[in-house]
């Protein structure tokens, strides 16, 4: 697969200030960049996970602790699919 880079330019006092090394930071913003596209829906969390280079079940745990849910159904979709396994179950 091919990559692309993006650069963002910032000042060394904000890494200073923040405590963190540029290797970290860029770390960090293609976490938060996976998170917003997934969150987004415009990507899967499959894809997701490999742009930040982790397994997909520690990006669900990163979407966890950033309290973005995994799941993209409404209530009521998620009552009606609960209201359906109960009457297969029945069967």
């Amino acid at each position: 697969m091919g990559m692309s880079v993006a650069q963002v330019e910032m000042p060394d006092e904000v890494l200073a200030v923040l405590g963190t090394t540029k290797q970290q930071l860029s770390q960090k913003l293609k976490e938060l960049a996976a998170l917003k596209l997934f969150q987004e829906g415009k990507i899967s969390s499959g894809k997701a996970s490999e742009l930040v280079g982790i397994s997909r079940m520690e990006f669900i745990e990163v979407l966890a602790k950033n309290n973005i849910p995994f799941f993209r159904q409404t209530p009521d979709e998620l009552a009606e699919d609960i209201a359906v396994a109960k009457e297969m179950m029945q069967k």
